[in-house]
């Protein structure tokens, strides 16, 4: 009979805030198989699209505030961006067009997109227009080339890892679906 009051003393004094986060890590590792520095480190450095899935299907990766911005089309015309590049903090992630028309003189700047590169998360196009660039193999790769639909090339040029430039031939390799090329 002791045996049964002790225990049942230990039971009613363990105080509940101390259960309460082994419980909230039972509930996150049974739900997802994970322990909870595993989830911590996919939530901090998923890529985009995963992390998006991931929001989609569990609360626990949600965010107080989403960690991209997310922009339909990004186009500089007439010497301006269609948002403020300046003064944003999160990188991109651009779902469908992406156009830069620099007509080809000394004074213009042909290394906008590889200005911008740095700040795109995800790039889903199927429109790219480059009037007037320069941009690497690398770069072009990471706009997503095997998507695009759309592709107009003017005044321009893509360049490998040794400098040298790239043919039409070896360009239009790398647009798996490509629809209108010009």
């Amino acid at each position: 009979m002791d045996k049964f009051v002790v225990k049942w003393k230990r039971k009613n004094l363990e105080d509940d805030s101390i259960k309460q986060p082994f419980a909230k890590r039972r509930r996150i590792s049974c739900e997802f198989g994970f322990r909870k520095p595993m989830l911590d480190y996919l939530k901090k450095n998923a890529n985009p699209k995963v992390l998006l899935k991931l929001m989609q299907v569990s609360k626990y990766f949600l965010f107080k505030e989403f960690p991209f911005i997310v922009v339909k089309d990004l186009k500089h015309e007439d010497d301006k961006w269609n948002i403020d590049l300046e003064n944003i903090t999160k990188k991109l992630w651009i779902t469908e067009s992406f156009v830069i028309e620099e007509n080809f003189s000394p004074f213009n700047d042909i290394m906008l997109v590889s200005s911008i590169v740095p700040k795109i998360a995800a790039c889903d196009i199927t429109d790219l227009w480059m009037i007037g660039q320069q941009i690497s193999l690398q770069e072009f790769k990471l706009l997503n080339a095997d998507k695009i639909k759309d592709f107009h090339f003017r005044e321009s040029m893509i360049t490998d890892s040794n400098g040298d430039i790239l043919s039409v031939e070896n360009i239009l390799s790398f647009l798996l679906k490509v629809l209108s090329f010009s």
